[in-house]
């Protein structure tokens, strides 16, 4: 079983190129990078703060950056993130959990060797799992075996109790694993997996079961709410809250795409799979509509399914069988069904989004296909007739050829750049020295992770920077999405937020081209800001939030001639300052890591220092050693007030929820010592 998987996901490491993963070579690579380089500094740390994208945002406080999980923790530490082997380790990790566990589950349950290592392999090999791989999801790939692994554990507490032994060790497992489960970076499977494993120990073991079981997964929430409370509360001030428009990725699985169960290229393929122009992707408005309705699992499983109802129908199977048989059948009709357009379409009564795609449902539809493969093996061999075994045989020899080479479209590898070129790239960045560039996030730079972007791709993204960039471009207010480069910004706003080169594919008539490599263009922006900027009084503004997007809009205002501050700030008293004096100036930008910032002002008249960094409550400030109030410039940036002299400005930032999270996670491991001590005790099952 094991051995299958690999040779699914086996990608050859061809020198200079690396495995295909969309997402993984455009955002998880670069965020895994600048963990790593944290974490293995001479200051060993865990940033808080992430100012690559988006004029900088929240790090490990999103999930999604950086995983606590332990597969994301052995990658992380042990390989380059950028190099040529992680991403293809990491997956063929996850899928090999998900072979095991599920294998682990049905052994449970008492299903013989070939049943549960033909569903182990089903599982972990089907097309949910093998198209994301090339898409690059590896936060969701990482929360796949999630679903096995708390099933097995249930059921493993649940005969342990019944046997009247002691269950503690249990107990302990399904808390530190419903902890693990949580912290991974893609929480949509996570949550599935816990309220199906939640249904399922009710179902299974009553409710004398239950309460040690719910009350062990909870404690393990618990234990990992020093990474869920800033994430809560980081969702809380992010897009995610806002009245924006649907998103073209928030996809439910449109009717016509059930028949990719059976014909997974009926609708064609994206480029990323096959360039042809007859294989394109048709049918549907986007891409996304491909990659989270990807669903085949063969043709075998349901097969198996119908062998299941017959069986069910002539009374065949135990009632053990009978139940668990009814059980899959649920799970599977509840994938589909909570997938479609219709649950979607009665979602928009809940304010904010959540969990996008509720396509990703068919998960569960995945899960219960594979155990049914399993099941229908044990009832052919139950017959003890060698025509039924020779047949299983036969039919997992075509089910392995059938879905692996479907799985196989699927892992493909690529080219790297050419190292002199990537110097060349290297070598025009290190000049912006701490100013930002405009990147495009195709194709991938390897090098981006060097250097401050202004554009984004991130599914959770904070909402004040996120409408001052919608308002810079000049794009429709509710607009929703989660990938935008710089070069849709006109130069007056690059230059506003320090950008001093731009990295495109597209041709820029308004900007002066430095050179072209590789089909990449290369622009000097004209009159880039500076970092760290100092505006006197005379050029301040205050405006209501409405009016600074309205002037944000307008392309006549000059963005670098006054700073605008919301109507609300706390304004300077007139007598602090006086009109007629030297209005020189001098500013100096320093940056020890990503969670400081360090200014020096020295400046004959009051005004506000603004930096070009999100505003965020996790930032605080400090000037000659007192605290000082930091204002929303730009509705979207960082502004303190500056007295005259010298001013040595310091800015600390610190996750907003750390410290109640953290106390949360000692409290929950305490409670999960108590019940696993309650549980040393065998039970009297008499």
């Amino acid at each position: 079983m094991s051995l299958g998987v690999v040779l699914v996901y086996l990608s050859p490491p061809y020198p200079n190129t690396v495995l295909i993963g969309a997402d993984y070579l455009q955002l998880h690579s670069r965020r895994m990078q600048f963990a790593r380089d944290a974490l293995l500094s001479a200051n060993f740390f865990l940033p808080a703060w992430y100012p690559g994208e988006l004029l900088g945002t929240p790090f490990w406080s999103n999930l999604q950056n950086f995983p606590f999980i332990p597969t994301r923790l052995v990658v992380l530490l042990s390989m380059d993130p950028m190099g040529p082997y992680s991403h293809a380790v990491a997956v063929t990790l996850s899928a090999l959990l998900a072979a095991l566990f599920t294998y682990l589950f049905l052994r449970k349950i008492g299903l013989g060797l070939p049943a549960c290592a033909a569903a182990g392999w089903t599982f972990a090999c089907s097309g949910f799992y093998a198209a994301r791989v090339a898409a690059g999801h590896l936060p969701l790939l990482e929360a796949y075996p999630a679903l096995p692994l708390l099933l097995w554990l249930v059921e493993s507490y649940i005969q342990q109790r019944r046997c009247g032994e002691s269950t503690r060790r249990w107990i302990a497992a399904i808390a530190v694993c419903s902890a693990c489960v949580m912290l991974a970076g893609h929480p949509q499977l996570s949550v599935y997996a816990m309220v199906a494993t939640a249904v399922y120990s009710l179902w299974r073991g009553g409710t004398g079961s239950t309460k040690p079981i719910w009350a062990g997964m909870i404690i393990g929430v618990g234990c990992s709410a020093f990474a869920l409370v800033p994430m809560a509360m980081l969702i809380r001030r992010s897009t995610r809250l806002l009245a924006l428009a649907p998103a073209a990725n928030d996809v439910a699985m449109p009717y016509g795409r059930l028949a990719a169960f059976f014909l997974p290229w009926r609708d064609g393929v994206p480029p990323l799979v096959d360039n042809n122009p007859d294989s394109a992707f048709r049918g549907y408005a986007n891409l996304a509509y491909f990659w989270d309705t990807v669903c085949y699992i063969g043709i075998v499983p349901w097969i198996a399914v119908l062998l299941l109802l017959f069986s069910f129908s002539r009374n065949k199977l135990a009632g053990e069988q009978r139940k668990l048989t009814g059980l899959i059948a649920a799970l599977g009709l509840a994938g589909i069904i909570m997938s479609l357009p219709l649950i979607q379409q009665a979602g928009v009564f809940i304010p904010g989004t959540i969990f996008r795609s509720p396509a990703r449902l068919l998960y569960f539809t995945q899960f219960a296909l594979a155990i049914a493969l399993g099941c229908a093996i044990q009832v052919a061999y139950a017959t003890r007739a060698p025509i039924a075994r020779f047949l299983v045989a036969l039919l997992l020899t075509v089910h392995v050829i059938d879905l692996g080479s479907h799985d196989r479209r699927f892992i493909q590898r690529g080219s790297l750049l050419p190292a002199a070129e990537l110097t060349e790239m290297a070598n025009i960045l290190q000049r912006i020295g701490d100013g930002r560039a405009a990147i495009d996030r195709t194709p991938p730079l390897p090098l981006k992770h060097a250097v401050d972007d202004v554009g984004f791709f991130d599914s959770i993204m904070l909402a004040r920077p996120y409408q001052l960039i919608l308002s810079l471009a000049g794009a429709p207010k509710d607009l929703n999405i989660q990938m935008f480069d710089g070069s849709e910004l006109p130069w007056r706003a690059l230059a506003a937020m320090g950008a001093q080169v731009m990295f495109t594919t597209t041709d820029r008539k308004d900007l002066t081209s430095i050179r072209k490599i590789l089909g990449i263009n290369i622009y000097e922006i004209p009159g880039p800001s500076r970092r760290a900027g100092f505006f006197p009084m005379d050029q301040v503004r205050y405006l209501p939030a409405e009016e600074i997007h309205r002037k944000l809009r307008d392309p006549q205002f000059e963005l670098t001639s006054e700073l605008l501050l919301p109507a609300d700030a706390l304004r300077p008293e007139a007598s602090a300052y006086s009109k007629g004096i030297d209005d020189s100036y001098k500013v100096e930008y320093r940056r020890p890591d990503s969670d400081h910032i360090e200014c020096l002002v020295e400046t004959r008249r009051p005004g506000y220092l603004r930096v070009i960094e999100s505003w965020d409550p996790g930032w605080s400030a400090s000037i000659n050693g007192l605290n000082a109030s930091i204002v929303p410039a730009f509705d979207a940036l960082m502004a303190v007030p500056i007295s005259p002299g010298r001013n040595a400005v310091r800015f600390v930032y610190r996750t907003p929820g750390a410290l109640a999270g953290k106390l949360i996670s000692l409290l929950s491991f305490a409670l999960l010592c108590g019940l696993v001590w309650a549980s040393r005790r065998p039970h009297n099952t008499k």
